[in-house]
């Protein structure tokens, strides 16, 4: 991880690294990862139960912050809320952990592991940059076996106006090309192989959230048009609170 990343992020990892095997957090995972012990330079430490690798994944191509976390965890704990009050189904993807969670009257009933696109650890701002929307969203069409090319298909709401103010701003900056588009069709979809990139699986859509058939299926009776679907970069993970904290 580069150097200076960690230097502003004001964490590096115990040299020591792996320390003992514990089952992940996750509530339908039963992998297992090391513990890693983080320590901040200010000497405050955590163990958290979660592999050296990955944390290093989160603190580097992640940009692992205070802000974002709070930001993240304030939509996660909106969609539940919404769920909960509304009595409906609400979906919640977390890129880094590649998880998708499904929500049924504010409880958390099933979490699938999912694939992303080929940047999966940034925020999608054009059209073919490979990565996937990160936003308060909602399902807006739903193709069925027959209809889809991915089996079936439920299609988010992006670009929502927010996405459409942040594209027009990097238009204005010189950030982006005039010629580029801020896309759509972002789905969650089949044909996934219901794996992890780190567990076996990999980052093979041009942007969309893909789940194997057989998880796409169980969920895709339950959604309807309107029913919330929220992606964030990370925040599910309770093991990160501690990493918060240290920041």
């Amino acid at each position: 991880m580069d150097l200076k990343r960690r230097e502003f992020m004001k964490v590096c990892l115990y040299l020591s690294g792996s320390v003992g095997l514990a089952p992940l957090l996750y509530a339908s995972s039963f992998a297992e990862a090391s513990k890693t012990e983080v320590k901040a330079k200010d000497g405050k430490s955590a163990i958290l139960k979660m592999s050296r690798d990955r944390i290093e994944s989160l603190l580097g191509e992640y940009y692992f912050n205070l802000q974002d976390y709070d930001k993240f965890r304030g939509w996660i704990d909106d969609t539940i809320e919404s769920s909960l009050k509304t009595k409906r189904p609400a979906i919640i993807v977390d890129k880094h952990d590649y998880s998708l969670l499904f929500y049924e009257g504010g409880a958390l009933k099933q979490t699938f592991s999912v694939e992303l696109g080929g940047r999966p650890h940034a925020d999608k701002y054009i059209e073919g940059d490979l990565a996937t929307p990160e936003g308060l969203y909602h399902c807006n069409h739903k193709k069925d076996l027959g209809d889809s090319w991915f089996h079936k298909s439920l299609r988010l709401s992006y670009p929502m106006p927010l996405d459409k103010q942040e594209f027009d701003a990097l238009m204005k900056k010189g950030k982006i090309s005039p010629s580029d588009k801020i896309g759509g069709d972002i789905m969650i979809h089949g044909y996934g192989s219901g794996k992890r990139p780190y567990e076996g699986g990999a980052n093979w859509t041009l942007g969309c959230v893909a789940m194997a058939n057989d998880d796409i299926d169980q969920i895709f009776p339950k959604v309807n048009v309107f029913d919330k679907i929220t992606v964030v970069k990370y925040g599910t993970n309770n093991e990160l609170e501690k990493l918060a904290r240290l920041l």
